[in-house]
């Protein structure tokens, strides 16, 4: 049990839970394979250190004004700081910089597939499915659809179904629509209009 003394306690806090969130919040960002935390723990531990380096001027007022005895207060929305909302802020502001127009053009997409790029946008508009069969499903995707993210297989759910014309119009509403959902497999190609 010498193992689990008040310091070895804190000492695991602080390199293990900013990384662990920051690796949580990035993955919940970006298509990615389930992550195997037990494998990775170097990179958790790192991000984990990065973290208190950058946070190390408030652990550094915390220690000169003995913040954790004589202001509870400042100790408590520090640590709230250090351990949750640094660690949930660094994934979301690194990915806005690699997203600006400074560095995207020198940076690899994250989206795993084309499939990905497109969807992640959330774009609401219409929608031609071309099945292999030569149908062709046509229809609204809207806030209430959604298209699967890597590492599932690709599939595609259509909150409301339409007739299509002969050149690709939208004709009328299908009555008692509440969508469908077509697998991969059945896709040859999509058609997305404003």
């Amino acid at each position: 049990m010498g193992f689990l003394t008040l310091d070895n306690i804190g000492l695991f806090i602080f390199l293990f839970l900013p990384g662990f969130i920051s690796v949580k919040i990035h993955n919940l960002m970006i298509a990615n394979e389930k992550y195997d935390f037990s494998k990775n723990l170097f990179e958790i531990i790192g991000y984990s250190l990065i973290n208190i380096i950058l946070f190390s001027w408030l652990i550094l007022l915390n220690i000169h004004y003995d913040w954790i005895y004589y202001k509870g207060y400042k100790f408590f929305i520090s640590i709230i700081l250090i351990l949750i909302i640094g660690p949930i802020c660094w994934p979301i502001a690194i990915s806005s910089i690699l997203k600006s127009k400074l560095f995207k053009p020198h940076i690899i997409s994250d989206s795993k597939s084309a499939w990905d790029f497109f969807f992640s946008k959330r774009s609401q508009g219409w929608i031609i499915v071309h099945l292999k069969d030569g149908r062709r499903i046509g229809g609204k995707f809207g806030k209430y659809s959604f298209a699967s993210p890597y590492p599932c297989k690709e599939s595609i759910y259509i909150q409301e179904l339409w007739k299509l014309g002969e050149d690709n119009n939208f004709i009328e509403k299908i009555d008692r629509t509440n969508g469908m959902v077509i697998i991969s497999d059945d896709i040859l190609g999509l058609e997305f209009f404003n």
